[in-house]
């Protein structure tokens, strides 16, 4: 009697621990693939900030470099505070709280701690100086007469026609004046500061990124891609920019973080999204390495038949000629 309520009471503690480590494996696959989105999110803010301090670098140190009728523009990009939508890490803190696990089990307090460790000091890495989100040059455009619309984060906006149309040729004489000015000097060398302790921040969150995801794989080999539905939208295809008529891409069967597929281009633009909605989309970054952005800028591609490949484990994609294969 004594041995069988003995075994029955083991069966019940072997049938709760296997919850407990359903569970686990449920809550740090999508700690995991927070983390896949966070790190798209670094990339992103790293190659901002870059662009803008070798921007800044070239107008403290060659003010003639640029062509005025291109100062205005440039002038408001480095001054430019926006990011993509959906930075703050909220999804993997949540996620984070809550994960519950065995103390007794040694694997899944180490990776647990590491997992709450993270929590602690990457998320204020990936927060940025708060003074970066001021716009000190734009006041001093003002100052100057020199008028300031709205600019998107887009690398190229401010180089195209229609946005130096918002110009005459008298704000482009003011603009160099004030690239000229003590005060505005002052004022890129303190946000350049401001960038440059933003990028080791963010630098050292995305190594910790990389190191607890390394950590998952290691407990979880077998953790999985949340999003299964991936397409392709954009200026690109006839179906345009809705996501419910999206291109679908095909899972790699050996490999769930993969998509791929052939498809033929107008000139134009495409991101991917998920789902058939806009709420988890990804984009280029700044740097148009063909790193993944999430909520990144639209990727320019030609008319013509590709393959495209997307890695979200890597957040890198590739659009290659179909002809050359």
């Amino acid at each position: 009697m004594v041995i069988g309520i003995l075994i029955a009471l083991q069966v019940n503690n072997w049938n709760e621990q296997s919850k407990l480590d359903t569970k686990f494996k449920s809550t740090i696959e999508k700690v995991y693939n927070d983390l896949l989105l966070e790190e798209a999110i670094i990339k992103y803010r790293l190659d901002y900030f870059g662009e803008q301090i070798s921007m800044m670098d070239t107008l403290l140190s060659s003010p003639d470099y640029y062509r005025r009728e291109e100062l205005p523009g440039r002038l408001l990009f480095v001054d430019l505070p926006r990011t993509p939508s959906g930075l703050a890490p909220q999804n993997a803190e949540f996620n984070m709280s809550l994960l519950d696990y065995s103390e007794l089990n040694v694997e899944q307090s180490k990776l647990a701690n590491k997992i709450f460790n993270y929590g602690l000091t990457a998320s204020n890495q990936f927060n940025v100086d708060p003074g970066i989100l001021e716009t000190p040059i734009e006041d001093l455009m003002i100052s100057y007469n020199i008028p300031t619309p709205p600019l998107s984060p887009a690398l190229n906006d401010y180089q195209s026609d229609v946005y130096r149309a918002h110009f005459t040729n008298s704000h482009f004489d003011r603009a160099y004046q004030l690239l000229n000015s003590n005060e505005l000097k002052t004022t890129l060398t303190t946000q350049r500061v401001m960038r440059i302790g933003a990028l080791v921040g963010l630098t050292n969150a995305r190594d910790e990124n990389i190191s607890l995801r390394n950590a998952i794989r290691d407990y979880f080999p077998d953790v999985s891609f949340i999003h299964q539905d991936i397409g392709i939208v954009g200026s690109a295809l006839p179906a345009g920019w809705e996501p419910a008529n999206k291109l679908s891409l095909t899972a790699d069967p050996d490999d769930g973080f993969i998509f791929q597929g052939i498809f033929s281009f107008e000139d134009g633009e495409i991101k991917f999204v998920a789902n058939d909605t806009w709420v988890a989309n990804w984009g280029a970054t700044p740097a148009g390495d063909r790193s993944l952005a999430a909520n990144g800028q639209n990727i320019s591609v030609g008319e013509g038949t590709y393959r495209v490949v997307v890695n979200f484990d890597t957040n890198r994609y590739s659009i290659t000629p179909f002809e050359d294969e």
